[in-house]
């Protein structure tokens, strides 16, 4: 999933799954892979001598498309549209971002930065994978949530 911003140069691939969705199951292989796929690239394209082209990743939030419609035909209020999801990848290209993590109506960044934040204290901390919504943690998630 990678797409040329014309005129800039840049490679942009897109995952969804940023907050460990346990709805999203083996989906979230393909996301990891194109994380880390996307993250290399870069690495590489920064480290060759005059390269002018470079990799970003794309982290959308929930964005209202046919294949996200399940067959509704109104956008839901927590979506955003896919041109404000384009605005947003392009303001954030021309500032220089390699990380482009796109809020949605439903979840700030700032709620966004702290779920990502504790997936990965999963693995310092050796919790059970997507401890969010383990019973033994999760009311715990839900306090670090509002800290």
């Amino acid at each position: 999933m990678a797409a040329v911003y014309s005129g800039l140069g840049d490679i942009v691939s897109g995952i969804a799954g940023r907050r460990g969705d346990a709805l999203l199951g083996a989906g979230i292989d393909d996301h990891a892979g194109v994380k880390a796929f996307t993250e290399a690239l870069e690495h590489e394209l920064r480290n060759t001598s005059d390269c002018q082209i470079s990799a970003h990743l794309l982290i959308p939030g929930f964005v209202y498309t046919p294949l996200t419609s399940r067959g509704r035909s109104e956008k839901p209020d927590a979506a955003w549209t896919p041109e404000q999801t384009v605005d947003f990848m392009i303001d954030s290209l021309e500032k220089g971002d390699f990380y482009i993590l796109c809020p949605d109506n439903d979840v700030d960044r700032a709620t966004d930065e702290k779920r990502i934040a504790w997936a990965a204290g999963d693995i310092i901390e050796n919790r059970p994978p997507l401890s969010r919504w383990h019973p033994d943690y999760a009311e715990a998630f839900k306090d670090y949530l509002k800290t």
